[in-house]
Order: structure tokens, then C-alpha cells, then sequence
């Protein structure tokens, strides 16, 4: 080892766990410092489930209290996301990553509905039919870059209290036909299956999405895509 090289610190290998915690000292994106967890919300472990999916073209969610959908949303894949995930539109090799931002998208959307009120505990389960999305939430990191940007997302804002996943549910593909037709709302061919809505979501609330540029992140800061040359060599944070 050179004497030049002793004196720099490899980061590839903590640089997502070091951003993390940059993230939750610098309590950005307005994480408040206070929760509160009323008795109430341990009482209602059953009662607010998320599910998704997400096609090459978009993502698509539901919220349903108990057994009713009460609240949904549907949205293309933004250039954002194309550009800082390394995805291309309409391709489906980036299918697990999309199944796993439209559960972050989902829980942040729908966490301030899940609430009793200001401040107070989310306790929401999560249903997809993507087990790789699910694996991501459940271990909050993954093996693969992109899943474990999403997975630092999901654990800061768990951390934070936001929201508390759980339970997780795999469900097969054919039974998910709400978030299924909402994600695929914006393939060139319209949804697959039913063209007209599902019935579970008529009258529905349909929620604005946010644009997912730098700002909606809140762990993940810099260069949206790190090249290979980044990850294999040492750097400054």
C-alpha cells in the first residue's frame, strides 16, 4: 500500500450505511424529532394494508381500510427515475427495481391517511407480488445497488417513525388486479385485462404524486447514477 493510498478511506463498501446516517442526524426532509404512539395505533394492527405493482411504463398502489379501497394512485415512470435508477423505458430487466420504489411511493403516500392524527404511528402492512420488492422492504437493504438505495429510504423513514411496516404479504400476480391495472395505465397500450376500471376503485380518491427529483429523497444525495469506476475505487464522501 502506497503511502498516498494509506491516507484515503475505501468507501464503496459503507458508503450507503454513512449516507444513511448523514440523513438522520441532518433530519432532512422535514423528519420531526418528536412521535407520538398512542395506545390506539397498537390497536389497530389489522386494519390499513398497501398494496402494489408496477409495469415497465409506471407504478400503482391502494390503500384499504380493512377490506375497502379508500385511497389509490397511479403514475408514469418519471425521467427522474429513469435517469438515477439506470432504467429504460418499457424494458422490463428493471421490472424488481420499479415493484420496489412503488412500495417507497405507496407508504409515503398513504402514511398520512394511516394515521390517527399529527405526528401519531402508521402501522401498515404490505401486499406486492414481487418478492424482490418485498425482500428489499423486509431487510431494509439488498445485495443490488438500486434495491438497497430504496431499502435506506425505507429505514430512514421507518427510523424516523413516519411509518411502521408490519407485515409483509406475496401475492400472486393474477390477484392483484387493482394496483396492477393502475400501473399499467400508462403502457402504449393501455392497461391489460379489463379496460374499464376495476370496481373496488370506483369512487376512489385518486392522490397526486409527487416528482420524484433530488429533493424527494432523503438519503440519497449526488450523482444520481455511481459508474463502476466509482465503486471500485476510494473516495472522499
Amino acid at each position: 500500500m502506497s503511502s498516498q493510498s494509506a491516507n484515503l478511506i475505501w468507501t464503496p463498501q459503507v458508503r450507503w450505511s454513512l449516507r444513511w446516517i448523514r440523513a438522520f442526524f441532518a433530519g432532512v426532509a422535514g423528519a420531526p424529532l418528536v412521535r407520538h404512539i398512542r395506545m390506539r395505533d397498537r390497536r389497530t394492527l389489522d386494519r390499513w394494508l398497501v398494496a402494489v405493482d408496477a409495469s415497465p411504463w409506471g407504478l400503482g398502489g391502494i390503500l384499504l381500510d380493512r377490506h375497502r379501497v379508500i385511497a389509490a394512485f397511479e403514475d408514469r415512470v418519471q425521467d427522474d427515475d429513469l435517469s438515477r435508477l439506470d432504467l429504460r423505458l418499457g424494458e422490463a430487466a428493471g421490472q424488481s427495481i420499479l415493484e420496489a420504489l412503488a412500495a417507497l411511493v405507496a407508504l409515503r403516500l398513504f402514511a398520512q391517511l394511516a394515521g390517527w392524527d399529527k405526528g401519531a404511528a402508521a402501522r401498515i402492512a404490505l401486499r406486492s407480488d414481487s418478492k424482490a420488492a418485498l425482500g428489499a422492504a423486509i431487510n431494509q437493504a439488498s445485495p443490488r445497488s438500486m434495491m438497497n438505495a430504496i431499502g435506506a429510504e425505507l429505514a430512514y423513514d421507518m427510523g424516523v417513525g413516519d411509518y411502521q411496516v408490519i407485515f409483509f404479504d406475496h401475492t400472486e400476480g393474477v390477484a392483484n388486479v387493482s394496483p396492477d391495472w393502475l400501473s399499467r395505465r400508462w403502457a402504449p397500450t393501455g392497461p391489460s385485462g379489463p379496460k374499464e376500471r376495476p370496481a373496488p376503485l370506483e369512487g376512489v380518491q385518486i392522490l397526486p404524486v409527487p416528482k420524484r427529483a433530488d429533493a424527494w429523497w432523503r438519503t440519497w444525495r449526488g450523482p444520481p447514477v455511481e459508474t463502476p469506476a466509482s465503486r471500485s475505487s476510494p473516495d472522499n464522501l
